[in-house]
């Protein structure tokens, strides 16, 4: 793990991929294993192997799913099938991510997310539940600043219904 964990820090991923792979199989269970495949995702995108990178991380969250990294792993999973123009595919990834991880750190973004990807793909009424779970999180936590977020585009989004619903019928 150290080794290919000095190769990514060096970014000489060709070199840090493989090494990280090895040390996902072989390390003893503990945190090496699931940091191990954290890190190898991230060498694998930068060797524009997105699609294995997907898979790596998704292993991170099936065969890891107490540690601390496997919520982050379906999150950038999701990320990286967005770059990639999978959106249904992303979806999939973040909800799955909101269902297994409800209080993972990466709640708030995986909310987030699949809001953001139904509004852009103008799929407002798909966006509300997910903007109205983001809402209801605590001010006074670590996710403040997305709670905030989910607040102000639940507002505007319900702003926008009405005028939506009043263009469909006029016909523009």
């Amino acid at each position: 793990y150290e080794l290919g964990r000095a190769h990514y820090k060096k970014r000489t991923w060709a070199r840090a991929e493989p090494v990280l792979a090895l040390a996902a199989s072989r390390c003893p269970a503990g945190d090496e294993a699931p940091k191990a495949l954290y890190m190898q995702g991230k060498a694998l995108v930068r060797l524009g192997r997105g699609d294995e990178a997907v898979a790596t991380w998704t292993a991170l969250a099936e065969h890891h799913p107490q540690h601390s990294y496997a919520d982050d792993g379906l999150y950038l999973a999701a990320e990286q099938q967005l770059e990639q123009g999978h959106p249904a595919e992303a979806r999939a990834l973040y909800e799955r991510m909101a269902a297994e991880f409800p209080e993972g750190d990466m709640l708030g973004a995986a909310l987030w997310g699949l809001a953001w990807e139904a509004l852009e793909g103008k799929r407002t009424a798909e966006a509300l539940p997910w903007l109205e779970a983001l809402a209801r999180g605590a001010l006074d936590g670590p996710e403040r600043a997305r709670v905030l977020q989910g607040r102000y585009w639940l507002a505007r989004t319900r702003a926008a219904l009405p005028a939506q619903a009043e263009a469909g019928r006029s016909g523009l």
